[in-house]
């Protein structure tokens, strides 16, 4: 189990690295066996971790599509994927997260992105397109305060992050 664990954690560092179609494989070679103290059998063995690195695949261009409410370099600069960097398919995810929340939070509720990957013929490069479906973003209109007898409307609100002409956004709506 430690000797999968460890081919596992090889295997992890070199996909994140860039290497996508990595292959670990440990071998184990049993040298001798003998008996301990208390008279139990104990195998001695050889550990080889045979590593086929393959090919690095690097980000060879990012683009976004469908975006109208924010500039791509805006965008660009919310996600990790950058033109020069080791793909690594888990980061497209995040920063798909990332893109949407970011979204979510300037009141984009509908906002749709997916992520294409476009792989060069020999695999070393891809192209990395954010399509977006923004939608459209809900505002605040009226902030409107009710049931309060002891304090007055004006204060309640002041202490709200919410504010009539403000983006509806997932934060503010979490916080107030």
């Amino acid at each position: 189990a430690d000797v999968d664990a460890g081919a596992l954690a090889i295997r992890s560092w070199y996909a994140e690295q860039g290497h996508r179609d990595v292959q670990v494989v440990p071998r184990l070679a049993e040298r001798y066996a003998e008996a301990d103290d208390a008279g139990l059998g104990v195998v001695s063995v050889d550990v080889t971790v045979e590593i086929d690195e393959g090919s690095e695949t690097t980000i060879g261009a990012v683009g976004f599509s469908g975006n109208g409410a924010f500039a791509a370099s805006a965008l660009s600069a919310l996600v990790d994927t950058q033109v020069g960097a080791s793909y690594f398919a888990p980061r497209l995810a995040a920063d798909r997260e990332r893109l949407r929340a970011h979204y979510l939070n300037e009141g984009y509720e509908t906002v749709q992105i997916d992520v294409v990957e476009r792989f060069e013929d020999n695999g070393t490069t891809v192209n990395v397109m954010f399509h977006l479906t923004e939608g459209a973003q809900v505002g605040v209109d009226h902030v409107l305060v009710v049931g309060t007898n002891q304090v007055s409307p004006s204060t309640v609100r002041s202490e709200m992050t919410l504010r009539p002409g403000d983006p509806l956004g997932l934060d503010e709506v979490a916080e107030t």
